[in-house]
């Protein structure tokens, strides 16, 4: 009997130590997950929505670098997507697409308006072109119904400024972001997008390099253009807004063409499709334009501070 009592006891001791040999390993263990998990120990509560943070993240800068005082001004973007260059500027490197060849962005500007807008969508149907329109959102509160029927028909939808009105606009990049801002929400309200693609009332020529950096910060990419068809000259027949874009193309491989959407200016819409046949005629395809696609600025506001 006795021995049969210490035979017991020989094997619960020895139980008692395997158990003690499992608890230091789990030890050991869950102190290497803690280790190299940092996020394990967080007191938040798990839920059926908690995202599973990787251990390994890629690190994104907040802002870009800003370039110092002696820096070379570079006005454009490089091949590489590297954003331009100028004293006290910081802009993001973006990734562009690759452009046909020649390539011909028709842009819109200063809708929509019940006069035009609808002849104008008539023209770029029957024509099978797609082009960018860049709307006001003094407009678009009047004529919803219009950009809408834009954005149906396949169009790129730009923002051009709530007011229009350089006064209040240039007043400070602030006070810009703000009105551009108050027309993405329009324009989201209407066709659920917000659209990064701007352009600035007179062109980029109007800023300094505050406007860019705040406009970048906020991921808003400015359009200029490199063809101005000058049919907002009430004077100009077709035949003369024709011509007018004829002596610009030249020998231009990709083109930002410049036009207007305003009451009473049949001109421009009667002038579009002879536009587009020369355009064609010249071997030239047609687009529109997003943030994927590299753009044209003015010069100016890059030398300004």
């Amino acid at each position: 009997m006795i021995i049969e009592k210490e035979r017991k006891f020989e094997h619960i001791s020895y139980s008692a130590k395997e158990i003690l040999l499992l608890i230091g390993f789990f030890t050991v263990l869950t102190t290497l997950i803690l280790a190299l998990n940092p996020l394990a120990t967080s007191t938040t509560p798990a839920t059926a929505n908690t995202a599973i943070t990787p251990i390994l993240r890629t690190v994104q800068l907040t802002k870009p670098l800003v370039d110092p005082a002696n820096t070379i001004i570079r006005t454009t973007y490089d091949s590489n997507g590297n954003p331009p260059t100028a004293p006290g500027l910081a802009m993001k490197a973006r990734v562009f697409t690759a452009e046909p060849e020649k390539i011909v962005y028709i842009t819109i500007d200063d809708g929509p308006y019940p006069q035009n807008t609808p002849h104008l969508l008539e023209v770029l149907k029957k024509e099978n072109v797609k082009v960018t329109f860049f709307d006001i959102g003094r407009q678009i509160e009047q004529f919803p119904s219009l950009l809408k029927a834009e954005y149906e028909q396949g169009h790129s939808i730009g923002n051009h400024s709530y007011s229009h009105n350089y006064n209040s606009l240039y007043q400070s990049p602030e006070a810009f972001l703000t009105d551009i801002q108050k027309n993405d929400d329009l324009i989201f309200k209407v066709i659920g997008i917000h659209p990064k693609i701007i352009r600035a009332p007179g062109g980029t020529s109007c800023f300094n390099i505050n406007y860019y950096n705040l406009l970048d910060a906020n991921d808003y990419m400015a359009f200029d253009w490199n063809l101005d068809t000058k049919d907002t000259d009430g004077n100009f027949s077709v035949q003369q807004i024709v011509d007018n874009v004829d002596k610009q193309i030249g020998n231009k491989h990709k083109i930002i063409l410049l036009m207007h959407d305003l009451p009473n200016k049949a001109s421009s819409t009667n002038a579009l499709p002879i536009i587009i046949k020369h355009l064609k005629e010249k071997g030239y395809s047609f687009g529109t334009l997003s943030p994927q696609i590299m753009p044209i600025t003015f010069p100016e506001g890059f030398r300004k501070k």
